[in-house]
């Protein structure tokens, strides 16, 4: 926190020494920079549950985990750097989880009928990230409208974890001694996205940000209290999904370089027909068919955004 409060106090001592130049950041002949630091709360639902085999058989879900709701502290930093039509973007969010639930149950009969183990843990530490690299091309770029086409290489991962409660004392009858198991995904999506600028008047303006990506999932599980399972990889999931991402947000303009904001994110990548692989040290390697993987979050965060023109071309 201190940090991005430094670097906002930076941007506007920085506004006020460059406070005489002419220049518009948006004009098409202007080299500039931007840089936004942002901060918020961020609510996500995970899942993913496998079959008892690889044809999705016997039974149709044989477990089943759930991670809802998982809130964590939110945020990051985004520059842009843009010459004349072309631009080039980096994003870096990062989330810390504050306090979740988690379930996890497993079934004997198909379609989750006959449950025989049922877990209902917290999931209250844990991080995530996600990192950005975004080259494009403005179609538009003035003072009134901006938009924009653009690749996008976004790699994220994230550790959510099988806890006992916090208030849980070791006679609860819930209660798992020495329990610390987690899932740990990591994975790149390729993917384009458009964004649009629009000055909605001498002070508001607002952005809408749209991406779409095919993702190459990866991730592992450590079940940390199974003897017969490996550690700290006691299962694996593979497999090819679809990302999107959204943005809408709302920019007040301090100054013409300077901007407060508001923006909600949506992101869901979601995953079927993936491989599971567990390695157990009495049977070796087990597979079967991962029905799903998914995520959706919902994040809302405030940022402070500072443009500097530096290069004037002729």
């Amino acid at each position: 926190m201190n940090k991005l409060l430094f670097l906002g106090l930076s941007f506007f001592w920085a506004n006020f020494c460059f406070a005489q130049s002419p220049n518009s950041i948006h004009e098409p002949d202007v080299t500039s920079i931007t840089i936004q630091p942002k901060i918020g709360y961020s609510i996500s639902k995970s899942s993913f549950n496998i079959a008892g085999n690889e044809l999705g058989q016997n039974p149709t879900v044989l477990s089943e985990l759930i991670w809802d709701p998982t809130n964590a502290l939110e945020y990051g930093i985004e520059s842009t750097l843009s010459h004349k039509k072309l631009f080039l973007r980096t994003d870096i969010a990062l989330q810390s989880t504050l306090y979740g639930n988690v379930s996890d149950i497993d079934y004997d009969g198909d379609n989750r009928t006959s449950p025989y183990s049922t877990l209902y843990l917290s999931n209250h530490k844990g991080l995530g990230y996600s990192l950005k690299i975004q080259p494009g091309y403005y179609w538009t770029r003035s003072n009134k409208t901006s938009f924009a086409t653009y690749a996008s290489l976004d790699y994220s991962g994230r550790k959510l974890y099988l806890l006992n409660d916090k208030d849980w004392q070791t006679n609860n009858t819930n209660y798992i001694p020495g329990l610390n198991s987690y899932y740990n995904y990591r994975f790149p999506s390729y993917g384009v996205g458009v964004l649009l600028d629009q000055r909605l008047s001498n002070t508001l303006s607002t952005q809408i940000a749209l991406e779409g990506y095919v993702s190459q999932y990866a991730a592992y599980g450590n079940w940390n209290l199974i003897d017969d399972f490996e550690k700290p990889k006691s299962y694996e999931h593979k497999g090819t999904g679809k990302k999107i991402n959204a943005r809408l947000g709302l920019s007040y303009h301090l100054t013409a370089r300077t901007s407060l904001g508001i923006e909600y994110n949506l992101n869901h990548f979601g995953v079927s027909n993936g491989k599971d692989y567990l390695y157990s040290k009495s049977s070796g390697l087990l597979k079967a068919r991962l029905n799903d993987a998914n995520e959706t979050r919902q994040a809302f965060l405030f940022n402070l955004r500072y443009s500097l023109p530096f290069v004037h071309s002729n």
